[in-house]
């Protein structure tokens, strides 16, 4: 026996009670006290595990009377009554004491058939163990993996007694016990990291293999003469590495998964097809808690049968779910340490009423007993009324897109009044600020008084009104230009075409791929309207884009001509008097060259018809001296 230290004690009415460092409790009477001899004598022991607890089976004997047995990391088995009565204790040979790894090595996993006559165990260095009879008097070791046992799963196929067990290296072991003797059968390596979790459908029809490689793999079993096999059928791929699998009493053929993705996915065994995935919700903090060791159980309650699926959480609490909707029945604390197992173990009563209890196992070395009941959840009171209404599902009111574009329509088109350049707010009748006019006021008003009163627009008016009436300053009327008339008249239709134009987008692009992934063919007379409408629908769209660009054009042409015309003009004055200058001295110097050139041909004129005369002269002469 190990030697433990006293950890506390205390007096009772008629005697002494203790607990030690092994989690041992001692009931001492007064007659024990007051006897000579030693303590141990007429003590009762309530002994349980010194170490970490890690697991907790279930059997049921002939005569139907629960049992459930709890072990620990130090190699120690107890047995326990289906009311929680210490019974018995066993310890598990371990051939190698040490680990490949240089670890301690201990126990792992540890299951036992129904009736409790073979107890199966394996530890962390690979070695399953086969124990026969309820003090284990033989045990045959084999060798089966290389490293971790990580699970042991039983199932029966005819005659045949199956043992399947998986391990940190990556491969399933199936075994035929004979006599007492194991048989292996296969080795299935066919995942890529270490297997979690194994499971045996109903008669050993199918086996499922749960890895860190995020896939569970589906067997079928196929036998021939003697000879058994497991052959991979489907392959079930996950988002997320899955932890812990469960088989509904009702649906043997509905696979559930816990995975680390926070989710409790459901499959079909058969097709291995997803049916739907569902969140564990807290309803303290509103997010999804991380559920192991899934159980499935059919209870009858006062509302009919319960369909309910039980989980521990990693914040240390068993959690009560509904199996069908995934809302929260229950959830409790235990454990100050997190729970390493948790099993249910079922009782009937004299009145043929079946009672169940919940086991858990802890690693801070407790065994905890919970009892499990429906009640009816009628509320009886107000907070009982407020309580269940709180867990119901919220209102909710969820506006169409069509509904919110008309909403938005509505707002833009009672928001078109154009804003005021005085802040919006209440002021005192009594104080009034006068706005200092400016030069370029001044100038404008100056300049703008030649011109007609122009008619301002109702918006504008409104708004000028509101302003007189606020203040005493008298209001100084700009001319609206072209464009500024012209935007303001089209924002409100502007507005409205967008909206529109974006529904009328969203609708044919989902329509354009509804088209591109349906099969079915469109009639013709229908395709034959659509088309015409797109037509019809794009020449609108090209002449308002033609229109707009015509309008935009003018109002820039507008606005350069308000803002630029006195420049302009004075411009257009300077080149007029600039070209009448330039003409004028050109034509005075055009005058002035022909004046001068007329001049000086006038000598040389003079002096060839002189020339001319003299000649004529001379000739004259010639003649009549001819003559003579």
């Amino acid at each position: 026996m190990d030697l433990a230290d006293l950890v506390a004690i205390a007096l009772l009415p008629q005697g002494l009670i203790t607990f030690d460092s092994n989690h041992t409790t001692r009931i001492k009477s007064d007659a024990t006290l007051a006897s000579p001899v030693s303590l141990n004598d007429g003590v009762k022991v309530m002994p349980s595990h010194a170490r970490a607890v890690l697991g907790v089976g279930v059997l049921y004997h002939n005569d139907m009377v629960p049992e459930f047995f709890t072990w620990s990391s130090g190699n120690t088995v107890i047995f326990w009554s289906g009311a929680g009565r210490y019974k018995r204790a066993l310890d598990i040979p371990l051939a190698q004491p040490l680990c490949g790894d240089g670890g301690v090595n201990e126990v792992k996993v540890v299951t036992a058939t129904q009736d409790g006559q073979f107890f199966f165990s394996g530890d962390r260095s690979g070695t399953l163990r086969l124990l026969k009879g309820l003090e284990w008097e033989d045990s045959v070791p084999v060798n089966a993996h290389d490293g971790e046992i990580n699970d042991i799963t039983l199932a029966s196929h005819e005659e045949n007694r199956l043992v399947a067990t998986c391990g940190r290296d990556r491969t399933v072991q199936v075994f035929r016990m004979l006599s007492f003797r194991l048989d292996l059968l296969q080795t299935i390596d066919q995942h890529s990291s270490a297997v979690n979790a194994i499971l045996f459908l109903p008669g050993g029809v199918s086996l499922l293999s749960s890895s860190s490689d995020r896939t569970i793999i589906i067997h079928s079993l196929a036998a021939a003469a003697d000879s058994l096999a497991y052959i991979p059928m489907r392959v079930i791929t996950l988002k997320s590495s899955p932890i812990s699998m469960s088989l509904a009493p009702d649906s043997p053929r509905t696979l559930r998964v816990s995975a680390l993705d926070r989710q409790i996915h459901q499959y079909d065994i058969a097709s291995g097809r997803h049916i739907h995935s569902m969140k564990m919700i807290d309803d303290d903090n509103n997010e999804s808690v991380l559920l192991n060791n899934l159980l499935s159980l059919d209870v009858e309650g006062p509302r009919g049968l319960a369909r309910l699926m039980i989980g521990v959480s990693s914040d240390k609490s068993i959690r009560v779910y509904d199996r069908d909707t995934g809302s929260l029945i229950a959830k409790e604390y235990g454990h100050s340490e997190g729970i390493s197992g948790i099993e249910i173990v079922q009782h009937i009563t004299k009145e043929d009423c079946p009672e169940y209890r919940v086991v858990t196992t802890g690693m801070d070395g407790t065994v905890a007993l919970w009892d499990l009941t429906l009640e009816s959840n009628e509320p009886s009171s107000g907070a009982n009324l407020h309580e269940a209404q709180r867990h119901d599902q919220p209102l909710r009111r969820i506006l169409s897109r069509v509904a919110l574009s008309d909403l938005q329509r509505s707002h833009i088109s009672k928001a078109k009044l154009v804003l005021p350049t005085t802040p919006i707010g209440g002021q005192s009748p009594s104080c009034s600020i006068r706005k200092k006019p400016s030069r370029y006021d001044i100038a404008n008003s100056v300049s703008k008084t030649l011109d007609p009163a122009p008619v301002p627009m109702a918006d504008a008016s409104i708004s000028r009104q509101g302003r007189s009436e606020r203040s005493a300053t008298p209001p100084t009327h700009r001319r609206l230009s072209l464009g500024e008339r012209q935007r303001n008249k089209n924002l409100g239709d502007l507005m409205d075409s967008c909206l529109v134009a974006e529904n009328v987008s969203k609708i044919l692009r989902a329509y354009r791929k509804k088209l591109s992934a349906s099969r079915e063919t469109l009639k013709r007379e229908k395709a034959l309207e659509l088309e015409r409408e797109l037509n019809l629908t794009l020449r609108a769209i090209n002449n308002q884009i033609i229109g707009r660009d015509l309008v935009s054009s003018d109002s820039t042409v507008g606005d350069l001509l308000d803002q630029y015309s006195d420049k302009l003009a004075s411009l257009v004055e300077e080149k007029i008097n600039d070209g009448m200058a330039t003409k004028v001295q050109a034509r005075m110097l055009s005058t002035r060259h022909a004046t001068g050139e007329k001049l000086a041909r006038e000598p040389e004129d003079e002096g060839k018809q002189g020339d001319g005369r003299q000649g004529k002269r001379r000739s004259v002469s010639d003649g009549s001296n001819h003559n003579k």
